[in-house]
């Protein structure tokens, strides 16, 4: 079992709009394998910025951040029909210490504060990390070729957290 750590030399919060350039260098700086599964194939730099700039503008990115740089995020899309969508991502050194996790839980808690039942996580099949930290916050994920797709109960995040 991995062990998570409970104190952390950067801070958990909020990005702010203007703050997209540290969301695109942030996922810019992941490496092949990790843009891969974070964006269900490869991304070239201008289309990873571009998509960083729109989730900055129109989402709700939660991050990490140490040492001035995002070190993990997790966006959350909540649209006015449908299912909310989340994608967790943390930079090779920073992974495995509970930042993906705490992120995550941040973001099904706001979303299940404004009324939203589920959020999707659509990851590669062979994504065990991710598939991991869903289960343990209560999804499950439900494989249909290479991907899968995982139904996270907002409420259960928002539980843990009181």
């Amino acid at each position: 079992m991995d062990t998570v750590r409970t104190h952390f030399p950067g801070a958990f919060r909020k990005l702010s709009r203007e703050e997209g350039p540290l969301l695109r260098d942030h996922l810019i700086r992941l490496g092949a394998a990790s843009r891969n599964a974070r964006f269900h194939g490869g991304m070239s730099d201008g289309a990873v910025a571009a998509y960083a700039m729109r989730a900055a503008a129109v989402g709700s990115v939660y991050v990490y951040v140490e040492g001035g740089k995002v070190r993990g995020s997790c966006e959350l899309f909540i649209p006015a029909k449908g299912a909310a969508e989340a994608a967790v991502s943390v930079e090779e050194g920073w992974r495995r210490r509970g930042i993906g996790r705490k992120l995550l839980e941040r973001a099904l808690g706001d979303a299940a504060a404004v009324g939203t039942g589920h959020v999707e996580i659509v990851a590669a099949a062979s994504n065990h990390a991710m598939r991991r930290l869903a289960n343990s916050l209560g999804g499950s994920f439900a494989a249909a070729g290479a991907d899968g797709r995982c139904l996270m109960p907002a409420a259960a995040a928002k539980s843990r957290a009181a």
